[in-house]
């Protein structure tokens, strides 16, 4: 598995991934790199903490909530940048 670098979902995903290989004697981040998606709170306390991509969650809502609220049928494309959130799992 050395080398092996794995991306989840979602976090809550990921930080099950991330107990997974201690049991096995596999290192993370030495031999596997884990990374997940949304920065949920809890990403930044595992151990160890896990690297994942943070999004404006709020501002997409807001984007969303108006094209609802404008009876949009289909708009114009929009796009909300991520943003890596480097840790020590990757």
């Amino acid at each position: 598995m050395p080398g092996w670098a794995g991306r989840a979902p979602a976090d809550p995903t990921a930080l099950g991934v991330l107990s997974g290989p201690r049991g096995l004697g596999v290192e993370v981040p030495g031999d596997v790199a884990v990374a997940g998606f949304d920065d949920i709170p809890l990403a930044a306390l595992s151990t160890p903490a896990l690297t994942t991509a943070s999004h404006p969650v709020g501002r997409i809502a807001a984007a969303a909530a108006t094209a609802v609220a404008e009876r949009r049928t289909a708009g114009p494309v929009t796009t909300f940048p991520s943003t890596l959130v480097p840790r020590e799992s990757a």
